[in-house]
């Protein structure tokens, strides 16, 4: 979740022009890549927003309309891919993988929902720590703000 929140954060911090920027009309990903970003299509909720979407079936043909299966599951908006269609990732609370849905819809986060995220930032901590990231400057030592 914190790598798709440095996405989503230079992806709606490059979707704009710069004031002092080389054009005061085309935003820095128009300009690199020769696409805008659409605002009814991209941008349709905030990062962090509990979400339940329906699940895309695997596979060209597979019905959609099968009423006796779970057809959703709880999930935490992680942003949009930034391409033409609008793809939007989630981040499945169930499995813990990311998913491109095929429809979304906006619930406010029950108390559960709550618990179950800080439950997978607590393993995401003990996991972590034996995978620490360090910064040393150039004679291997820790900088002061890891002291």
């Amino acid at each position: 979740m914190v790598i798709r929140l440095d996405y989503f954060c230079v992806l709606w911090l490059n979707a704009f022009p710069k004031k002092l920027g080389v054009s005061c009309t085309h935003s820095p990903q128009e300009i690199v890549t020769g696409r805008s970003l659409s605002w009814d299509k991209h941008y349709v909720a905030c990062f962090g927003d509990f979400i339940q979407a329906s699940y895309d079936r695997e596979g060209p043909g597979m019905p959609t309309n099968r009423t006796h299966e779970m057809c959703t599951y709880d999930a935490i908006y992680l942003g949009t891919t930034g391409n033409h269609q609008g793809t939007h990732l989630l981040f499945n609370l169930n499995t813990g993988t990311v998913k491109k849905p095929r429809t979304i819809r906006f619930l406010p986060a029950p108390d559960s929902v709550i618990e179950q995220v800080n439950k997978w930032g607590r393993r995401f901590q003990r996991e972590a720590q034996a995978h620490r990231l360090i910064f040393l400057n150039r004679h291997q030592e820790c900088f002061d703000w890891d002291s």
